[in-house]
């Protein structure tokens, strides 16, 4: 599933507009980016995402995880 279809998900499954599904990750991104976390910034360093940006970039670190053998 792509980013795009991804914020389609989301919207369907809370039955709202994609406008307003984006306009919401927008803020909730937002709100991460102000926190100043570590995690955050290793993945986007000194920037905000788009919503497609940040999908794409937890999915390949979820894909990424899921590579690394069982502790």
């Amino acid at each position: 599933m792509n980013a795009k279809n991804a914020i389609e998900a989301i919207a369907r499954e809370n039955k709202i507009s994609v406008k307003q599904a984006r306009a919401d990750m927008i803020v909730a991104i937002h709100k991460a980016y102000l926190a100043g976390s570590p995690e955050f910034k290793i993945l986007f360093g000194d920037r905000e995402p788009s919503p497609e940006e940040f999908i794409e970039a937890l999915s390949g670190e979820i894909r990424e995880e899921g590579k690394k053998p069982l502790q």
